[in-house]
């Protein structure tokens, strides 16, 4: 009885070295290898397709492939809202814009930036009157449109004198 104890208990200890030295492979198949443009792939095939499912949604959820399309579905729809400041809302549009377009050139993010500003503002006077100015950068546009609102609110809050 004992020695049928020890041989069971040896074999169970060899099964799981033996598991444990396969799930060593298993991993070293697995390593992933950077492509350079936020995407990965798997460095050799990987045999475990669980594992491979694990590793695809992790890269969707996560990775930057996918979400540059997201940022610049949103930068697309970017709307100015009713309890934004001007600068919450340069602040976010200039966030997606470098989001979205990681490796895009800087002039090209400049006008990006500039004609998103622009066309979400809730203020269509403004709208039109920064679209006269020749702005260089978002920031010039968030200055000109924080001296058109000044200017707006003086010109309601004047009355002159009887």
């Amino acid at each position: 009885m004992e020695r049928k104890l020890e041989d069971t208990n040896r074999r169970v200890q060899r099964e799981i070295l033996d598991k444990i030295e396969g799930l060593g492979h298993q991993l070293h198949r697995t390593l992933i290898t950077d492509l350079g443009d936020g995407s990965i792939s798997p460095g050799t095939p990987i045999q475990n397709s669980s594992l491979m499912h694990a590793e695809r949604a992790l890269e969707i959820r996560y990775g930057h492939k996918y979400l540059r399309q997201v940022y610049q579905s949103q930068i697309k729809s970017k709307q100015q809202r009713s309890n934004e400041s001007l600068q919450e809302y340069e602040a976010d549009i200039e966030r997606l814009v470098h989001l979205a377009y990681t490796q895009a050139p800087k002039e090209f993010l400049k006008q990006i930036g500039i004609q998103t500003f622009i066309d979400g503002l809730l203020d269509t006077e403004m709208q039109q009157a920064l679209r006269l100015g020749r702005h260089t950068t978002i920031s010039d546009v968030l200055v000109a449109a924080l001296e058109f609102k000044a200017a707006k609110e003086a010109s309601r809050n004047y009355k002159p004198k009887v």
